[in-house]
């Protein structure tokens, strides 16, 4: 029994993690873009335009013992001592193996995914876990909203969740509290084998990207403890 809960434990990491991310389909017809050809005003000051600011250059967090940190989500966390977190080499390693690109240059690597996992962390009961993951948001996409995103991409993890075996009693949109601002997230709850099962999945727009929090917890619904844990940076 112990080692078939083990085995969804692991897929559960990777599916919390990218089904609200891996699956967006086209937003078109849910938002609405500027018509072709519209123009946006330059910002002004006084009688003077500016230029508009330049998007940040992406850049992937660390993690140093217990702590994550990514400045250009601008989140960090620090977790216990029953923690682990995956080491930044070992996130490298699992990013090059998606991608499929081991002998190339990293930065490259990152800058050309779609999906980049960024932080993962497992608690000593084997089970709990914590996941950044990055997606890349591209042509009408760009104008989604947190809460459309999460919408959108609800009923592709309840699905993902179901296939695997989980009994799913909830899964509903809310908007929660994290990093000292309020953001839309995926609150999911269940069962497996009698066990009972919390998820939360935190979107967090920044810089053209999605980064999807993701939280696992089992037995107890510790979910908004874990992240309140991360806290602007």
């Amino acid at each position: 029994m112990m080692k078939k809960i083990f085995a969804i434990v692991l897929a559960l990491t990777l599916v919390l993690s990218l089904a609200a991310c891996d699956l967006l389909p086209d937003i078109r017809g849910d938002v609405n873009p500027k018509p072709a050809g519209a123009a946006t005003a330059a910002p002004t000051k006084g009688n003077v335009a500016e230029a508009p600011a330049e998007e940040p250059e992406l850049s992937v967090g660390s993690s140093t013992s217990n702590t994550y940190k990514n400045e250009f989500i601008g989140i960090q966390c620090t977790l216990g001592s029953e923690w682990t977190f995956k080491t930044d080499a070992e996130i490298q390693e699992i990013n090059k193996t998606t991608a499929g690109m081991m002998g190339d240059d990293y930065k490259d690597i990152i800058t050309n995914m779609a999906v980049i996992q960024d932080m993962m962390a497992t608690h000593s009961n084997q089970m709990d876990t914590v996941n950044v993951v990055l997606e890349k948001l591209s042509g009408v996409n760009v104008l989604i909203s947190e809460e459309q995103y999460c919408n959108l991409s609800k009923d592709a993890t309840v699905q993902a969740l179901t296939s695997m075996g989980m009994n799913i009693t909830s899964a509903e949109v809310v908007k929660i509290q994290f990093a000292g601002e309020e953001h839309a997230a995926i609150a999911i709850a269940g069962d497996y084998a009698g066990l009972a099962i919390y998820e939360c999945v935190v979107a967090v727009k920044c810089n053209g990207y999605i980064a999807c929090v993701s939280v696992a917890t089992w037995f107890e619904n510790n979910c908004q403890e874990i992240l309140n844990q991360f806290s602007p940076c």
